[in-house]
């Protein structure tokens, strides 16, 4: 269904709502790294369901500002409410799993909708909430639509705050003491370090301090968190409406800064025709027409990728703001191995080239030690350096970007210095012990006590997914850059170039010679042994990598070998397993608390993200042909039909349980959005295709 607020307009029923809407969740975000988020049906029931989580040092230093709206409304002379919202009380029997008035649940560009028949005192009147997020600010606006109604009506809405860290649950006995001031069209709730400002210039305000105490999230349950909150309300925000014929808007403002409200319409309009645009060159990219049966799936997801492009405040104030990529909604900051992974297909395939310059520009104005950062920590965001990929996928994604571009000159510059500097610190070693052996051009890294590959999971001193040696995909990306970066220094500095092919042709034959299993496919990593290494014989999707890059080190016959064994042991509906069944270690589901969920993270669970690989590996191993090209597109069907009729509307999740269960299909879990399974969806779909 297409309206104005963009190219489609995810609509459920009331019969769907019914049935999944405390389950489904949706998100939308503001190009800062702020965002909201909640189920469909308007139940919060995680720590991070919220209408207005802002940026506070965009993107991370993210703050809940708006947690929830409890509205009541009345009609005529009847004193009974009927409440929109629902909540979860710990000690509350009463659960509700529907609401018997909501009709109507929509998701548009940058807005949620949620429609209600509501009846009291023999009369009925249909009423419209709609919010919407201010791009580029911390901000929300939220919409009354009251149909015709013969009887007049009330509506009393109280704002519900948390105003701390996102993370972070509130508890009246321990939380700072929170203050109300009144201004003009509103109020202003605060503790000692957050602010909510609120403006509903057309209602009556009515100051009443209140908490609503021990709201429950079932969420935080399952994975063996705290489950309990209070949330504090400044007071009543109260709209009295004579009967009317025709419909009559009530609006509330929403923001975690003083400015003045603007109009959030005209900015959904601006943002929706930026992202149709994006989805307009992904169609050229990909080289189909607006009537092709693929046009839906692919602007759904140009469009998707959108949410995960942010500001980034810069390290000196004095600079420009950067761009980065959150990794995922709703706990992920901007991670640079995601971000890198990412770029191609969220802004290289969607024309979006001279962001993708300025997102490599970022980076690397925080890389040490020719390391680019794995992570910004999300609430200092400081960055940390623990990892051995994100650097060596920085190099790839530059070297796409100029050949999207058709320009190598960008390596004469910051980004070239940046590549460099990754090469150089490897081949001479560098922090977390990183660095080339001497004996084959191969890179090893970390020990026991690192993780330092994207298997990273480690709780409480235990390092679930040991990888510290020699790991395939880390010198399959280490032959690949080296090739790409040697090509593209070829004119400028023909003497760097030379070098890096020597060095690229020794790891390559390394490579060969000591990751090939002669059983079929590659080992997973050489494991320090002595004075040796020793091959890993743990089946693993990351071998991939090594059939799926342009300039990787394999021949075709192993790349289709490596294919057969990832498509017989690894690839499922929704993605590839981690680990292969019957493996020691091995976890069919994702689910429990945290020690069990992290011991499942990588030893099973499925990544959607990793079929981009799966489909590049599978084409490039057979040339391409029309029947590789086939039997990839069965192999996304199923993730691009989750993306337009699934339970996230309008997106895709970060992992899935690695089987079915008995008593249920196979789950999803993790961030309900993660940028790298968009992107390399999208990129599969784009290589299928173009």
């Amino acid at each position: 269904m297409t309206d104005s607020s963009g190219r489609g307009t995810i609509v459920w029923d009331a019969d769907r709502i019914a049935a999944e809407g405390l389950k489904a969740e949706w998100v939308l975000t503001n190009g800062m790294g702020g965002f909201a988020m909640g189920t469909v049906l308007g139940v919060p029931t995680r720590r991070y369901h919220g209408l207005l989580i802002s940026a506070m040092s965009p993107p991370v230093g993210r703050v809940m500002s708006l947690s929830a709206l409890d509205e009541a409304v009345y009609i005529g002379s009847s004193d009974t409410p009927v409440r929109l919202t629902l909540f979860h009380f710990k000690d509350d029997p009463e659960r509700p799993g529907r609401h018997p008035g909501l009709v109507r649940f929509e998701r548009g560009c940058t807005h949620c909708a949620w429609t209600w028949m509501i009846e009291a005192g023999g009369e009925r009147v249909e009423l419209k909430r709609t919010l919407r997020l201010i791009r580029g600010r911390n901000a929300a606006e939220i919409v009354y639509e009251l149909g015709e109604s013969p009887a007049p009506v009330r509506l009393d809405v109280r704002p519900l705050g948390r105003l701390s860290d996102m993370h972070e649950l509130r508890r009246r006995s321990s939380a700072d003491p929170f203050r109300v001031r009144e201004v003009e069209g509103g109020c202003v709730l605060t503790d000692r370090k957050e602010g909510l400002h609120l403006y509903a210039p057309d209602a009556s305000f009515v100051r009443d301090l209140a908490w609503y105490e021990s709201l429950h999230y079932r969420w935080e349950t399952d994975r063996g968190q705290d489950d309990v909150e209070d949330l504090c309300s400044a007071g009543v925000f109260r709209w009295e409406v004579a009967p009317s014929s025709g419909p009559v808007s009530l609006r509330l403002f929403a923001s975690a800064d003083a400015n003045p409200p603007q109009d959030a319409q005209e900015s959904e309009r601006a943002e929706c025709e930026r992202r149709s645009s994006l989805a307009s060159a992904a169609m050229e990219s990909a080289g189909i027409a607006e009537d092709d049966g693929d046009a839906p799936a692919l602007c759904a997801l140009a469009e998707a990728g959108a949410d995960f492009v942010v500001m980034r405040t810069p390290a000196n104030i004095a600079d420009e703001p950067g761009e980065s990529v959150i990794a995922g909604y709703p706990w992920f900051s901007d991670w640079g191995r995601d971000t890198m992974i990412a770029l191609p297909g969220l802004l290289i395939l969607t024309g979006r080239t001279d962001e993708a310059k300025r997102v490599l520009e970022t980076f690397a104005a925080y890389q040490k030690d020719g390391i680019i950062p794995n992570r910004f920590e999300d609430r200092t965001g400081e960055a940390e350096y623990n990892t051995v990929d994100a650097s060596l996928w920085y190099v790839h994604a530059a070297s796409e970007l100029a050949d999207a571009t058709g320009d190598s000159g960008i390596f004469s510059g910051e980004i070239g210095r940046a590549c460099l500097g990754v090469i150089e610190a490897y081949r001479d070693g560098t922090l977390y012990k990183i660095g080339m052996d001497p004996e084959d051009g191969l890179i090893a890294a970390g020990d026991e006590e690192t993780q330092l590959t994207w298997m990273d999971a480690q709780r409480d001193g235990v390092t679930f997914t040991p990888r510290h040696g020699k790991a395939v995909e880390i010198n399959a990306l280490w032959v690949h850059g080296l090739s790409r970066l040697a090509r593209h220094l070829e004119r400028d500095d023909p003497g760097m170039s030379s070098s890096l092919l020597g060095l690229r042709e020794r790891a390559a034959v390394a490579f060969r010679k000591r990751f090939i299993d002669p059983d079929g496919g590659l080992f997973d990593r050489l494991e320090p042994d002595g004075s040796d290494w020793k091959p890993s014989r743990e089946l693993r999707p990351n071998q991939l990598f090594a059939a799926s890059l342009s300039d990787g080190p394999l021949d075709a016959g192993t790349m289709k070998s490596v294919v057969r064994v990832c498509r017989e042991k690894l690839l499922t509906p929704m993605g590839l397993r981690t680990l292969a069944p019957g493996s020691t270690g091995y976890r069919p589901r994702f689910e429990g608390p945290m020690m069990e969920r992290d011991a499942a993270y990588h030893n099973g669970t499925v990544w959607p993200w990793l079929i981009g690989a799966y489909v590049e590996a599978l084409l490039r191993s057979e040339s391409f042909s029309q029947g590789a090209r086939t039997e990839a597109r069965r192999a996304i069907d199923p993730l691009l039909s989750m993306l337009l009729e699934g339970p996230i509307p309008g997106q895709l999740p970060e992992v899935f349980d690695a089987e079915d269960a008995p008593d249920h299909p196979r789950r999803w879990d993790g961030c309900i959005a993660q940028a790298w399974t968009i992107a390399e969806l999208l990129r599969a779909l784009v290589l299928i295709r173009g």
